[in-house]
């Protein structure tokens, strides 16, 4: 079963592809993870349209025979607050459920309305805010450290 990582944004710096992959393929055995970037539309036009764009985007990654029916996560700083045992539990519990389960990080200026409509459910990182590159890396790690508590590697401490 397949985790997917979508983001949508620029161009990611070459930091940010090199810290999401080593995080990403340090997961093996029974978790595979595939990393996605949506390109970030011109909001030249206005908001709307960008996210209309990008909305289309995402649906047509979703209709992709690869990830049919996936379980989409919003990350959204108004979604559930979990911790890294909680997060663990529920990526493992949507696995248990042949659930594919996308975790969504939108663009710099937040999940559009057009986007929310497409997600199941909505995780936060926190209330800090930071750097949209940054967020990848930071749920890429959390992915990470979900499969070191499932399969009991000495990665996560508590």
């Amino acid at each position: 079963m397949t985790i997917h990582l979508v983001s949508i944004s620029s161009k990611p710096p070459s930091w940010v592809s090199k810290a999401c992959e080593q995080y990403l393929t340090r997961c093996p055995g029974t978790w595979s993870v595939r990393d996605h970037t949506i390109a970030l539309q011109k909001r030249q036009g206005g908001c709307a349209q960008a996210a209309q764009k990008e909305a289309k985007l995402l649906k047509k990654l979703l209709n992709h025979d690869e990830i049919c029916g996936a379980y989409l996560i919003g990350l959204d700083p108004n979604g559930r607050q979990l911790d890294s045992i909680q997060f663990a539990k529920r990526l493992q519990r949507h696995l248990d459920d042949a659930r594919q389960p996308i975790l969504l990080i939108g663009p710099p200026d937040g999940l559009d309305p057009q986007l929310k409509a497409l997600c199941h459910e909505f995780w936060s990182l926190g209330q800090l805010t930071m750097a949209h590159t940054l967020a990848k890396v930071v749920v890429a790690e959390q992915i990470f450290r979900a499969w070191s508590i499932i399969h009991q590697h000495p990665y996560h401490r508590e």
